[in-house]
């Protein structure tokens, strides 16, 4: 009997511990809130050829091709305030209308700003007026073993998270219906259909790399492309230089923190002799604080406030001047603050058909809306088509034809005539360059659409 009472007595002296509740708000469920608003659904519609047979009159069967619209699902995040969505090409291309998504419930409508196929990256701009939450990046080197999440939309389920960890680094991988991608992060966590587009975020809840794929008939293997690589792409793809033709002269580049309280810092690491920017006294070193008093934390941010900017406005930078490229971010603790006005001038547009009958011995002209509404083609207003060929020149011994519709080139899809203008101006003689286009016949059965791809070299 009194065994029995000394362990009832220990057994409720101990009730109390086994009524304390562990911390259900683990790191990882810190880092879905703070990211789930800047995580987005996309749906797409994407126009495509699809081969089908009919039967004739007197029951003989003939293919034909027939346009159906075909629904794409992926994911993506917002990289800046503004409504800018970074997600993966192949999710967008070729799409003739975007929707996204939001956590809230709430949709908007999107427009493609810039595509490069090469790296299956692609940046939207939604359609919108409003600011929005954004991810936080990481400037760390991802750890093989450490804990990493992903957002996204597999099978259609939002905002679904799933967690893993980096199983390895460095990898290449061919894919199915996209180029090789070199240098990806190899991840444990499920990657789905859907999923393609999101974001791996570390333990932090910081952006580490874009969820692109799986590798067929392999559960638990999925890769992101590093979010060092997305910055670099991004940042070519907004160039005010190439994208509009200003004048401008500078290139910048990030210090990273030193720890999560700090923000980046934008230095000036190359100044064009002559330029706009060297006139107007910039300085290689000097680290830009904010544009037109908007600040800058970003390189990111620093091409999206160029990019809004009108062609031959007057714009004013704030920066620190330092007397060299700082190493760290401790030793801007003493530069001089100063400013400096610019007009962002606009140079004349490169002329498309003449860059490209000199290059490659092509004529061409601008796709009217009327033939892509007769033919289907998945295709924008004024974007190339092959009118006519040289002979013997480039493009003909490629094997190219009149009518052919040009749509990438060298992995970047084409916007219009303008556009490729500005594309073809950066090829140099004797350069190799590769071709994507459309190639449409007609037939007794309506019109055919095929897509080829070709490599062919500029006239030296």
């Amino acid at each position: 009997m009194k065994r029995l009472i000394i362990c009832l007595v220990i057994i409720l002296s101990a009730s109390p511990a086994w009524a304390e509740k562990y911390n259900r708000r683990s790191p990882i469920v810190e880092a879905f809130d703070n990211n789930k608003d800047a995580v987005v659904n996309i749906a797409s519609k994407q126009v495509r050829e699809v081969q089908s047979n009919r039967m004739g009159f007197f029951g003989d069967i003939y293919p034909f091709k027939q346009k159906m619209i075909i629904p794409s699902l992926g994911s993506g995040f917002v990289i800046h305030k503004n409504g800018y969505v970074i997600t993966n090409a192949h999710v967008v291309e070729g799409a003739e209308e975007i929707t996204i998504f939001m956590a809230d419930g709430n949709q908007y409508q999107a427009k493609k700003v810039q595509i490069d196929s090469n790296a299956d990256i692609a940046l939207l701009k939604i359609q919108s007026d409003k600011t929005f939450q954004t991810v936080k990046m990481s400037y760390d080197q991802p750890l093989i073993g450490e804990t990493v999440l992903a957002i996204g939309n597999p099978f259609n389920y939002s905002h679904t998270l799933t967690d893993g960890i980096v199983s390895a680094i460095h990898r290449d991988v061919e894919l199915t219906d996209n180029p090789a991608l070199q240098n990806l992060i190899q991840i444990s966590a499920p990657i789905n259909p859907g999923n393609s587009g999101g974001p791996l975020l570390d333990i932090n809840g910081q952006l580490i790399g874009i969820n692109v794929a799986i590798r067929q008939a392999a559960e638990g293997i999925g890769f992101a492309i590093p979010v060092e690589r997305m910055r670099n792409t991004v940042n070519k793809m907004m160039d005010i230089e190439a994208l509009r033709r200003i004048s401008f002269g500078l290139e910048v580049d990030e210090i990273d923190p030193a720890n999560e309280n700090e923000k980046p810092t934008i230095i000036i690491k190359y100044i064009k002799p002559n330029s706009p920017a060297e006139k107007a006294g910039f300085r290689v070193g000097d680290c830009i604080e904010s544009i037109d008093n908007q600040p800058i934390n970003s390189v990111i941010d620093f091409q999206i406030a160029l990019f809004e900017k009108p062609a031959n406005s007057e714009v004013l930078f704030s920066t620190k001047r330092c007397k060299k490229i700082p190493e760290k971010i401790a030793d801007l603790k003493t530069a001089e603050k100063t400013s400096y006005k610019l007009n962002l001038k606009q140079k004349p547009m490169p002329n498309a058909k003449e860059l490209a009958k000199s290059l490659f011995g092509m004529e061409i002209a601008g796709l009217d809306k009327q033939t892509i509404e007769k033919i289907g083609i998945p295709a924008n207003p004024d974007q190339p088509i092959i009118t006519s060929l040289q002979k013997n020149s480039p493009a003909a011994i490629t094997g190219l034809e009149s009518h052919d519709i040009i749509t990438q080139i060298n992995g970047i899809a084409i916007e219009n005539m303008s556009h490729f203008g500005l594309l073809l101006e950066n090829i140099k003689p004797g350069q190799a360059v590769i071709l994507k286009i459309y190639r449409v016949q007609r037939s007794r059965f309506g019109y055919t659409l095929s897509q080829y791809q070709v490599q062919l070299q500029a006239r030296k």
